[in-house]
């Protein structure tokens, strides 16, 4: 779970692409998105499921990192893309208690700011 984390919140570090003379800054934003896309597409999809719906609960309003269950969202969105593929493979009975424990966490009552 650390490493997905490290890697989305690295992702959204502000002026990123500016660093360096030579885009030093733009290389290491590839490298992050290569290494996310290759965690959605290679882990254990249980697990990576899991893992992006358990940061989705920790940081839904979470407001130093506004952007983040956006980007979390789009993770989800990218692995629900090759589920046909990997469903025999898949623990849904995980997969549902942490939606499950995602849903009672979350305040049906109001709206919040995040497009999740």
């Amino acid at each position: 779970m650390e490493i997905s984390e490290q890697l989305l919140t690295r992702l959204l570090t502000d002026n990123l692409d500016k660093v360096g003379e030579n885009k030093e800054g733009d290389a290491i934003i590839k490298n992050l998105n290569s290494a996310m896309l290759r965690t959605l597409e290679n882990c254990n999809h249980t697990y990576v499921l899991c893992v992006l719906i358990d940061l989705q609960r920790k940081y839904k309003d979470y407001a130093s990192m506004p952007r983040l269950p956006s980007l979390i969202v789009k993770c989800l969105l990218k692995s629900s893309k090759i589920i046909e593929k990997v469903i025999d493979k898949l623990d849904i009975e995980k997969i549902l208690l942490s939606i499950h424990e995602y849903l009672l966490v979350i305040n049906h009552e109001s709206k919040t700011t995040n497009d999740e």
